[in-house]
């Protein structure tokens, strides 16, 4: 984990100060507004926003419990439908709420999620980055005591380190020809596979020691190999997988069979975090791939437009390519990870009915592609 180190720090305080001269906001433009699209019917509006605010399984609780009666009209949010969840999951961990840039962190979400106005601050970016590696640097030096943090988070993003680092073996074995031994390192994992099964795994793993005797000096000889390691991979792929973190402990999204999440057991309750059961799923397995395609749709769209921002010979532009690679990817996911929690929501309320305002899939990659030009 020491080449996230690469990210210097003096990059990132020149961003953050361009970032005060002039305005680093990106408009996304447009974007997936599915309230729209259930507005105008009072009772589906009031619970698509319920289950937009809440985790999948309080939604649950929830709604087998309580029958709201259903006001005449519903106004349209003010600020970011999605914002209480996320507060939910940072006020339950520890780790986060005493983060020095959780605020930022918050802001961020409430600007990209809202209906009327969705914009992405790259200075806000930055400094989740800097979030994601202080937080992986406190599981790799204090792993016990946070193992015992029951927050949610806490025990997502400690599974998601150990999958994506994977379980390391060291063992010996005789020389295939000649005197001597090697010891070979193994990597057993198939690496941090996020909820729609997706695998990230650590690229730097691959290492072999050989050491064997020299045949005509009769002198031990030892050969270190190692592949090597892409900085910018590894600072993208942190900085995932600590959003994947908290956005899985905020909304709870149903994971698929292979997602890394399905095998955290929940310190506080014994229980587990939700699967989608083929036999009795939340939302049809069409719906649920639709989910996913538009998230991922979502992600392509604001890491592009990031990317081009903090690449690009414009205020924002950094040569670091490291740093850039760790700033897109927490707008894409960050993009990603709400769009996904909106979509599902709207299938679950909406029954799997078609509404007059549905785009096909002509019409949504259209938009996708006016977006990425902005």
């Amino acid at each position: 984990m020491q080449c996230w180190n690469v990210l210097p720090r003096v990059a990132i305080a020149i961003l953050i100060f361009l970032a005060g001269c002039a305005s680093p906001i990106l408009q996304l433009g447009e974007q997936s507004a599915l309230y729209e699209k259930v507005k105008g019917n009072a009772e589906l509006a009031k619970q698509f926003l319920s289950c937009i605010r809440q985790a999948y399984g309080d939604q649950t609780a929830k709604s087998a419990s309580a029958t709201p009666s259903i006001p005449p009209r519903v106004q349209a949010p003010s600020a970011a439908p999605a914002l209480p969840a996320v507060e939910a999951a940072v006020a339950d961990s520890p780790q986060l709420k005493a983060d020095e840039d959780i605020r930022g962190l918050l802001d961020l979400i409430r600007d990209m999620d809202n209906s009327t106005d969705r914009k992405v601050d790259i200075g806000h970016l930055v400094r989740i980055a800097e979030m994601g590696k202080r937080l992986h640097a406190r599981f790799r030096i204090d792993e016990e005591r946070l193992a015992q943090d029951n927050s949610l988070f806490a025990q997502l993003l400690l599974a998601y380190n150990k999958a994506y680092f994977g379980d390391i073996q060291f063992r010996t074995q005789p020389m295939l020809t000649g005197p001597g031994i090697q010891g070979v390192f193994k990597v057993v994992s198939a690496g941090f596979v996020d909820r729609n099964g997706n695998a990230f795994a650590f690229p730097g793993l691959s290492s072999e020691i050989t050491a064997s005797i020299d045949p005509v000096k009769q002198e031990p000889t030892v050969r270190f190999h190692a592949s090597s390691v892409d900085s910018r991979r590894v600072a993208s792929d942190l900085v995932r997988i600590f959003l994947e973190a908290l956005f899985d402990a905020a909304f709870r999204v149903p994971a698929s069979q292979e997602a890394t999440a399905l095998k955290v057991k929940w310190g506080r309750d014994g229980g587990s975090y939700p699967r989608i059961d083929p036999d009795h799923p939340s939302i049809s397995n069409e719906q649920f791939a639709r989910v996913a395609r538009d998230a991922m749709l979502a992600e392509a769209v604001v890491t592009s437009a990031v990317g081009k921002a903090v690449r690009g010979a414009g205020v924002f532009g950094t040569n670091n390519e490291t740093l850039a690679a760790a700033v897109e990817t927490a707008g894409g996911v960050l993009a990603k990870k709400l769009a996904e929690h909106e979509a599902f929501c709207y299938f679950q309320v909406t029954k799997g009915k078609l509404l007059a305002m549905d785009l096909d899939d002509t019409e949504t990659q259209a938009l996708a592609v006016r977006a990425g030009r902005r």
